[in-house]
């Protein structure tokens, strides 16, 4: 019994040493769907996307929000300088409807809500949304790029065992990239 515990954790701290490229969410194409702030509260007082590559190359990256063919900002990224999209960071951060939505604009389709990102030339990057409320509390997206597109949806969450009911919440967004989904 102790022999195979040994080989077990052997194998096991080989692997997790072990150099291995895991680029699954390096990708040409990535989606960010809005999130919600709870209720009418305004208490994320910082968001920013972002946006980062292995490649030594510069490319291009456009910025669309929702279901725009134009983009709405387009920037260059490589492995030395990759770049940090401001949705609107200032303190309490109105929801702007794009990276944050209002009550009246929640749990209903929205074609200009929500960002794309994708480079010109089919090159990969990755992006990253991260948020903060206050000193004490922030939270980071990562999308998964093309990897992620598909019809079935998975979600996992940590349970919440708080006792204040009223103050607690989890969330999950789907974002569908094609009619009909």
């Amino acid at each position: 019994m102790k022999t195979s515990l040994t080989l077990l954790l052997s194998i096991l701290a080989l692997l997790l040493i072990s150099p291995v490229q895991v680029n699954a969410q390096l990708s040409d194409l990535h989606f960010l769907p809005p999130l919600k702030q709870k209720g009418s509260l305004s208490t994320i007082d910082g968001h920013k996307i972002y946006l980062t590559t292995p490649s030594t190359d510069t490319m291009m990256v456009d910025i669309y929000i929702g279901t725009n063919t134009n983009p709405s900002w387009s920037q260059q990224i490589s492995k030395t300088s990759g770049y940090t999209f401001d949705p609107g960071s200032s303190p309490n951060v109105a929801n702007n409807d794009i990276t944050l939505l209002s009550n009246e604009k929640t749990g209903i389709k929205q074609s200009a809500s929500g960002l794309r990102f994708q480079s010109r030339s089919g090159e990969r990057f990755y992006v990253t949304y991260r948020v903060k409320a206050g000193t004490a509390q922030a939270s980071s997206l990562t999308s998964k790029g093309r990897a992620a597109l598909g019809t079935s949806f998975k979600w996992v969450g940590s349970p919440n065992r708080g006792s204040q009911i009223g103050e607690l919440d989890n969330a999950v967004g789907i974002m569908a990239t094609e009619d009909g989904t």
